[in-house]
């Protein structure tokens, strides 16, 4: 056993802040395995670079640092000097509970990388934390311990252990590594049971790899941000705007990681770039609505609210929500940003430049003018499907000119150069 079972339970778990170990599990050699201390409380982390551990979202807190070695004396104590958060993160979640920080200094412990997983194929995982070893002891905190635990479920972004044991883990293991049987990181513990009896969240970093090589890059690698722009470097932030700078770069073909979070899954959009995965679609059942989508392969990878998978890009599987003509009590809850109060729909504006869908026309409401079932009015809009398909066309010409106008104001980071 490892010693107490291996209950690695968030930094947000119901239990008391304190010293924690893995319950049920075996004292660990394992040198990659570090422990972190800061306002957040103690938790687990592991070594990816010689300055750089990855650990759990909710184990970043303010003056943190990071102890090396199987307890404490420690080996080495080394301050946290910067943090990053995934940017899929949200406070109280568990996908994409991941950051990373970086150390003042190098570590002697050797760095672990994450790997491409088969969650399928994944039975049990090894956990390596410094947890509770004794669910009722906070002094039990502190102490390098190890056990397998049993996969039971898995989804797109977690791994689920099994409820049964042996080992368990505990508060003070959130951002432990989950260990396959190569020895690298499938996943890092994320929550777990209240009462160090339970089973446990594990979120995975496969879908996270792209996120952390680059971050290790900027802080760690041969082309880190050092005040040169290096020849033959891939991304370097010291020439690369579109790297992680420090400065936020509005027209990088993929999310420059110093820029706020764009906006998620469902969200409306006008193209590809005002969304965070830098894909925005066309609904299929509204051609006038546009959502942030994601690449899939099956409706599993697709993150809510998108639940169905065609042509690999998700979406609904059922209506799109929001769409023209759907019944609405708000603007918000609408694609268009109109709900027609009159006929508690959703609506488009209208107007000299604005044709409506097929079989509607304009029509002067309260709100303005809005398109209607035909019944009278200025109709504006051509027939048939060609009207709806102007109407989706003159909409999308309008927000891309506005964005693109956007992001010509948008500022751009300067770049660096050696020397």
């Amino acid at each position: 056993m490892l010693g107490t079972a291996v209950v690695l339970v968030a930094a947000l778990a119901r239990l008391p802040a304190g010293p924690v170990a893995v319950v049920g599990g075996d004292a660990s050699a394992d040198a990659s395995a570090v422990m972190l201390d800061s306002s957040a409380g103690p938790c687990s982390g592991v070594v990816v670079a010689p300055r750089v551990v990855l650990t759990a979202a909710h184990c970043v807190g303010a003056d943190g640092v990071v102890h090396v070695g199987a307890a404490a004396p420690w080996t080495q104590t080394v301050a946290i000097v910067a943090t990053h958060r995934h940017r899929g993160w949200q406070p109280g979640a568990t996908v994409d509970d991941l950051a990373l920080v970086r150390l003042a200094t190098a570590v002697t412990a050797p760095p672990r990388a994450p790997r491409a997983l088969d969650a399928a194929a994944l039975a049990a995982v090894q956990v390596i934390g410094y947890g509770r070893r004794r669910a009722d002891d906070p002094a039990s905190v502190g102490v390098r311990t190890a056990a397998t635990l049993a996969i039971a479920d898995r989804d797109a972004a977690l791994l689920y252990t099994a409820a049964s044991g042996p080992a368990f883990t505990c508060a003070g293991d959130s951002g432990a590594p989950a260990l396959d049987a190569d020895g690298a990181i499938a996943a890092l513990v994320v929550a777990g049971d209240a009462g160090c009896a339970g089973p446990s969240r594990l979120a995975r970093v496969d879908r996270a790899r792209a996120w952390i090589a680059e971050v290790v890059a900027a802080w760690d690698g041969p082309c880190a941000a050092d005040g040169a722009c290096g020849a033959g470097c891939d991304r370097d932030p010291d020439c690369d705007p579109c790297a992680l700078d420090g400065a936020c770069h509005a027209g990088c073909a993929a999310p420059d990681l110093d820029c706020p979070l764009g906006p998620g899954p469902g969200a409306s959009c006008v193209d590809d770039l005002a969304c965070e995965s830098r894909r925005c679609v066309v609904a299929p059942d509204d051609p006038t609505t546009r959502y942030c989508s994601a690449a899939c392969a099956t409706a599993a990878d697709c993150p809510a609210p998108l639940d169905a998978c065609v042509a690999q890009t998700c979406g609904y599987a059922g209506p799109t929500p929001g769409r023209l003509g759907s019944a609405c009590a708000a603007d918000a809850t609408c694609a268009s940003g109109i709900c027609d109060r009159g006929l508690a729909v959703c609506a488009v504006a209208c107007g000299v430049d604005d044709a409506c869908p097929a079989g509607q026309a304009c029509a002067s409401t309260g709100q303005g003018p809005l398109c209607r079932a035909a019944s009278g009015g200025c109709a504006l809009g051509g027939g048939g499907s060609g009207g709806l398909l102007a109407l989706a066309l003159a909409l999308m010409a309008r927000a891309a000119s506005a964005a693109a106008a956007a992001r010509r104001r948008a500022p751009t980071a300067p770049r660096r150069r050696r020397g």
